[in-house]
């Protein structure tokens, strides 16, 4: 879909404009505001966190997920955000339906007063008696877990890992017999059918071998302040990866015009840092990030094959 057709996905008009929903005397809550107090909260989480998405993000959340309810709290007087949180309903290859929240933020002025608290319960009430996922950040994990209920998970840790883009040295294709390429209408059912083992996702580069045997996909994602994420990257061996990685950065003119490739992927997952050090001459810097909980059912991925992550806001993987 269009990027210029995207943003009429977005919900302009607040479906509780007419209920005046409070969590707090003056503090009022949106659910699918307009862009503009988007664009508001990407510049805190950007400013504070360094959580940073695509300038059409809001859009493709729309576009991607069965549902998506985005809170924002605003203080009602200044139209400032206070906090905000994410809901976002996916349907699994059985058509059970999954809850995944996000975007777990809070002004920094308005933090130790308990409304973030508030707006997270709002979350959990929409989901109903269904299974919740999320991102749980290190310091945070425990919290999810003591307070919300989210007490399953596998204890695999996310990394996130960074590459200064001066340090990049694009590798060579390792394995003869590949072939990368840009996707084309009749390669989307191969795609799903490769997806579906892993993932749903977004693609710029697939790989294949010599027999159109689809091995594995990637893409790179331009965020604002001048990052590009490497997400996701799903390949069935080390080989792969690189001739997928090799190739979504050769497709990259403006490369040098970017300051920093980041990529949030499983730790269990022990070639990554192999392949990262190789396309940065040895300067790869990473740490813990995230683990997912999730409430009532867990989901298990294969991790060997998972290289790099497709988000951190409603991520299952």
């Amino acid at each position: 879909m269009a990027a210029k057709n995207l943003d009429s996905l977005i919900v302009q008009k607040n479906v509780n404009a007419d209920k005046n929903v409070y969590i707090e005397k003056g503090i009022k809550v949106l659910i699918n505001p307009p862009k503009e107090l988007f664009d508001k909260f990407q510049e805190w989480i950007s400013e504070t966190e360094r959580w940073n998405y695509r300038k059409n993000e809001y859009a493709i959340w729309n576009a991607s997920f069965e549902k998506l309810w985005f809170y924002l709290a605003i203080e009602e007087e200044t139209n400032e955000i206070v906090n905000a949180v994410s809901l976002a309903r996916h349907l699994s290859l059985k058509n059970e339906p999954i809850y995944t929240i996000g975007n777990y933020y809070c002004v920094p002025r308005w933090r130790g007063k308990g409304i973030s608290n508030k707006l997270f319960k709002m979350a959990i009430a929409q989901a109903g008696t269904d299974n919740i996922g999320l991102s749980g950040a290190s310091q945070m994990a425990p919290l999810y877990e003591s307070r919300f209920n989210f007490t399953l998970s596998n204890n695999i840790w996310h990394n996130v890992g960074e590459i200064d883009i001066s340090q990049i040295i694009i590798p060579q294709q390792q394995q003869t017999g590949l072939k990368i390429r840009e996707i084309e209408e009749e390669d989307w059912q191969n795609v799903h059918e490769y997806d579906e083992q892993i993932y749903v996702s977004t693609i710029s580069r697939i790989c294949q071998n010599s027999s159109g045997k689809l091995l594995g996909f990637g893409a790179i994602k331009k965020v604002v302040h001048g990052e590009i994420y490497l997400s996701p990257l799903y390949a069935d061996t080390y080989e792969v990866a690189i001739s997928l990685v090799a190739n979504l950065l050769k497709s990259m003119p403006d490369l040098q015009n970017f300051t920093t490739l980041i990529t949030l992927y499983p730790e269990i997952n022990n070639n990554i840092p192999r392949l990262m050090n190789l396309i940065s001459g040895g300067s790869f810097r990473q740490h813990s990030e995230y683990r997912n909980q999730y409430t009532k059912k867990m989901y298990e991925f294969p991790m060997e094959r998972v290289w790099a992550c497709e988000e951190l806001s409603h991520c299952l993987v």
